[in-house]
């Protein structure tokens, strides 16, 4: 191990070339020592630099992976919520179209109801057709037996009998008269509540033929919410796996710097070992350098000027 290395001139006798080569050497030794010097500073300065710098990159690189490993668990809850949307939307769907098939079917149900119901006031109309007919035949037949009692009752004793036919027959034609008329208001009664039923029936048909207008427009807005919400899906799923790869290269980033990281401190532990084995040199720079200077001179005369004194 070198404690100490210094040189000195002891008086102006002269020295073997040999020596004066070696003054030489020397101060080439101390030179390049100091070189060295100054180039381990410098190298611990620069990794002490790029140390910090790594370390500082490093923490920046570890919270932009941890908000990005958040955001990739976000849009992967954000996906299957969209999803789960979508599912639902087209529940919906199916669900409104159903609920459009089974208005449909109510309409023409309706429909049937409604086309029964003029068919009923149809019917109804003939039936009064004959109640009047019956009512007329009954006025005729009452004139008839008006005019069998008038022939019996000139016709005397002989005709007493033919009156009493004719007074049963017109009491029989009044009482078929009274029940045709009574017959004849129970109908239009009648007709009058089945026009009701089918204005009533025709105002339900409207409404049904609105209701499932209104179902089918909800089924294809719940169907254009599906579509949205699975392309909204597909985007946020992409999203996602665009995000787990930046979450990847960030990660390996990551690896990258720490490993920077640690290159600079094991660097720096070089540059500091490299120092203190530097430090054991002990140079006297303000003797080392005149004298080195003053036996560059003598060597170039050829003309030696002292002494060299190695210890």
């Amino acid at each position: 191990m070198i404690k100490k290395c210094s040189l000195a001139v002891i008086g102006k006798v002269s020295a073997p070339a040999s020596r004066i080569q070696v003054n030489v050497m020397t101060h080439s030794l101390a030179a390049t020592v100091n070189q060295v010097r100054q180039a381990s500073f410098d190298v611990e300065t620069e990794s002490n630099v790029v140390a910090n710098t790594s370390e500082e990159l490093l923490t920046r690189v570890e919270q932009q992976a941890s908000m990005l490993s958040e955001t990739a668990s976000a849009m992967e809850q954000l996906g299957g919520t969209v999803a789960n949307n979508a599912e639902r939307a087209q529940e919906v769907g199916r669900d409104a179209s159903e609920a459009a098939r089974l208005a449909g079917e109510g309409g023409d149900l309706v429909v049937k109801v409604e086309r029964t119901i003029q068919d009923l006031n149809a019917r109804s109309e003939e039936v009064v057709s004959i109640v009047s007919l019956i009512d007329n035949i009954a006025f005729q037949t009452n004139i008839l037996a008006l005019n069998a009692s008038v022939e019996a009752a000139r016709a005397g004793e002989q005709g007493r009998g033919f009156a009493v036919v004719a007074h049963e027959v017109r009491q029989l034609a009044t009482r078929s008269a009274e029940a045709s008329q009574q017959i004849s208001q129970l109908i239009h009664t009648n007709i009058e509540q089945v026009a009701s039923s089918a204005a009533l029936t025709s105002q339900a048909d409207d409404k049904t033929r609105q209701a499932v207008q209104a179902i089918t427009r909800v089924t294809e807005l719940v169907s254009e919410i599906s579509q949205a919400s699975t392309e909204q899906t597909r985007a946020v799923r992409e999203v996602a796996k665009a995000v787990s790869e930046m979450d990847a290269v960030t990660q390996q980033n990551a690896q990258l710097v720490r490993q920077n990281a640690e290159a600079g401190d094991g660097l720096s532990k070089r540059s500091n070992q490299l120092g203190d084995a530097i430090a054991k040199f002990d140079l006297d720079d303000e003797i080392l350098l005149p004298r080195a200077r003053t036996t560059q001179e003598a060597l170039k005369g050829q003309l030696p000027t002292g002494i060299l004194q190695l210890g």
